[in-house]
């Protein structure tokens, strides 16, 4: 017997700012929230639980948009000067760059010092 997987549902972030704000001041229930917002009720139920969650998902930047435009034009300099930018090249640059504008903790792991 096969099992019936659930489409994921799109909701926007204001949707589910709005839902957990209104359960959160106790104006209705997740329950009643999920109808009128289209949220499922145990997603505003776990924010709701676990304020310290952030709503929005997906990773961080490493980059701010300025850091990474400023990126882009060094790296489209480079091209012009006849520098030959292979997959290698490209990431150590991008690499050492990072580091360097950035005190980001997931830049610590092993893989990412050895260059690998």
């Amino acid at each position: 017997m096969s099992k019936l997987i659930k489409e994921r549902r799109l909701y926007s972030k204001e949707s589910l700012m709005e839902a957990v704000r209104a359960v959160m001041d106790g104006e209705m229930t997740s329950v009643e929230a999920s109808v009128k917002h289209h949220i499922p009720s145990s997603t505003i139920r776990m924010h709701v639980n676990n304020p310290s969650l952030n709503i929005g998902g997906g990773r961080r930047f490493y980059l701010s948009s300025k850091q990474e435009g400023y990126l882009v034009d060094v790296l489209l300099s480079l091209e012009s000067m006849g520098v030959r930018l292979t997959k290698g090249v490209l990431q150590k640059i991008a690499g050492e760059y990072i580091q360097l504008v950035t005190n980001d903790p997931r830049l610590e792991s092993e893989c990412l010092k050895s260059g690998a």
